[in-house]
């Protein structure tokens, strides 16, 4: 089975960067150049869109019912009105609850340099991998979240 094409409209994408199921059995498709994150079934019907979390380079859920969303790319050029940074939300409605920015993250610099890939352990700790987080182009890193408050 697939789904999908190339494409601007609901069930096509321009550039699929992540996929993870929500524990509703959802499936989230972050699709980087079309700004957005597509939802489905399991089946392939998409349910619904959501442009709230930036350009989406990576997605993870945890369990207290919460999304998070990599944005290594936004900008006021790629995407006016973001910034780079993961976007952390409710994984029911979308609604984007609170916002780690990307202090380090200069796009006048190299555009892309903040986490693109998210995963939270059992205890609610985000994880990032960042392919270019620092001052000096070749660095790579991954980068560990840990939660302070419930």
């Amino acid at each position: 089975m697939s789904w999908g094409g190339t494409g601007y409209a609901p069930g096509e994408f321009r550039a699929l960067h992540a996929i993870a199921i929500d524990p509703d059995g959802r499936v989230f498709v972050g699709d980087r150049s079309n700004s957005r994150i597509q939802i489905f079934d399991q089946e392939g019907n998409h349910s619904a869109t959501w442009t709230q979390f930036g350009r989406p380079s990576g997605i993870a859920f945890d369990n207290d019912g919460r999304i998070f969303v990599a944005d290594s790319e936004s900008d006021n050029v790629q995407n006016p009105g973001y910034e780079m940074g993961i976007r952390i939300g409710e994984y029911q409605t979308g609604w984007v609850k609170e916002f780690i920015r990307f202090p380090w993250a200069n796009p006048n610099i190299l555009p892309g340099n903040g986490a693109e890939f998210v995963t939270v352990d059992s205890e609610g700790n985000l994880y990032g991998g960042e392919p270019v987080p620092g001052p000096h182009i070749n660095d790579r890193t991954l980068r560990k979240y840990v939660r302070v408050r419930p």
